[in-house]
C-alpha cells in the first residue's frame, strides 16, 4: 500500500487502521501468553530507576496525548537487586497506562519509589515498593473486589483487555511480592508494587 499510487490522505488513513490493529493484536498475544504463563521468568540483577525511566518514556506519548502531568519521586540512587525487567516493566507500563486512562485531562500522577522494611512472620523484609498514585476516577468499593480478576474491565472495549491487573498481579507475585490498591471514588487511585530485595 505504501508503494501503491493511490491518494495519499485515504491510503495513510487505511495503513495507520492497520497498523492500529495489528497492534492491538500483539497486545493481545502477548498479554494472553502472560497471563498464561508461558513466557519465560528471568530474574536476574536489575536497576529499578532505569526501568521507571523507560517505562516514562514508553508512555509518554500516551501522557502527552492526553495532557497528563506527571511527577516522578525517585532517589538518585536505587541498589540493585534480582528482579525479571521485562516482566516488572510490563507491571509499571500497565499500571501507568491504567491511570492515564482513568484521569481526566490535565490530571495528575506521581511515580513514587522508596525502601520500606517489614515484619513478616518474625523476620524483617525489605522491600522496593513502586507508587502510582494518580487523582482521576478512582475504583468504586463494588468493583475493588473485582478488579484483579481475569477479563474484568470498566473500560470500553476498545480500551482494554480486562487483563492488565490480574497479569500485573501474576507477575508480582511470581516475584514473591505483592500488589496493594488504595482507592476513593472521585478522589483517585493509589497502586502500590511491593518487590523484595
Amino acid at each position: 500500500m505504501l508503494m501503491m499510487d493511490c491518494a495519499q490522505t485515504k491510503c495513510m488513513e487505511d495503513i495507520k487502521l492497520i497498523k492500529d490493529q495489528t497492534k492491538r493484536i500483539k497486545n493481545y498475544t502477548k498479554s494472553l501468553l502472560g497471563f498464561s504463563r508461558r513466557m519465560p521468568f528471568q530474574p536476574q540483577p536489575n536497576n529499578l530507576i532505569e526501568l521507571i525511566n523507560e517505562s516514562v518514556f514508553l508512555v509518554n506519548p500516551k501522557l502527552k496525548s492526553n495532557r497528563v502531568i506527571l511527577e516522578i519521586k525517585i532517589p538518585d540512587n536505587f541498589p540493585e537487586f534480582v528482579f525479571d525487567k521485562g516482566r516488572i516493566e510490563q507491571v509499571v507500563v500497565n499500571l501507568l497506562t491504567n491511570s492515564i486512562d482513568f484521569v481526566e485531562v490535565n490530571g495528575k500522577i506521581i511515580i513514587d519509589l522508596q525502601i520500606k522494611v517489614t515484619e513478616e512472620n518474625e523476620k524483617q523484609v525489605k522491600w522496593a515498593v513502586i507508587s502510582i498514585i494518580d487523582n482521576g476516577a478512582g475504583i468504586s468499593t463494588e468493583n475493588m473486589q473485582s478488579i484483579f480478576e481475569p477479563f474484568f474491565s470498566t473500560k470500553p472495549i476498545a480500551k482494554g483487555t480486562g487483563l492488565g491487573l490480574s497479569i500485573s498481579k501474576a507477575i508480582v507475585e511470581r516475584h514473591a511480592g505483592k500488589i496493594i490498591v488504595e482507592s476513593e471514588l472521585g478522589k483517585g487511585t493509589n497502586i502500590k508494587v511491593f518487590l523484595p530485595m
